[in-house]
């Protein structure tokens, strides 16, 4: 059986960031997409979802931006997990993909 090789930046949904997934790998560099569920401009947390799947992002590295919540966005991001073992990412760009819900 081949290996799974994970490349820097791969696509992946929601889904695909479970404990047994070869995406869920600390530090993980990989591109996100959801729906901006609630977003926080005080603690800069934006929640997105995809089906039952929710995935915290930090976007206090964001500047002149403004979120819509409802709106779908992809993140950019590097996975850290923490130890309650739920995905939080630390954001480093984001592509926005306004209008598609």
């Amino acid at each position: 059986m081949a290996s799974l090789e994970i490349k820097s930046g791969a696509l992946v949904s929601l889904q695909d960031l479970r404990p047994s997934s070869p995406f869920f790998e600390q530090g993980a560099s990989l591109r996100i997409t959801g729906k901006l569920h609630e977003y926080s401009i005080e603690t800069g947390l934006a929640t997105i979802i995809d089906g039952d799947d929710i995935l915290k992002v930090s976007t206090k590295h964001l500047r002149d931006l403004t979120f819509q919540v409802g709106s779908v966005y992809q993140f950019i991001s590097e996975l850290l997990i923490q130890a309650v073992m739920r995905e939080f990412c630390k954001h480093v760009l984001v592509e926005t993909l306004m209008g598609l819900i």
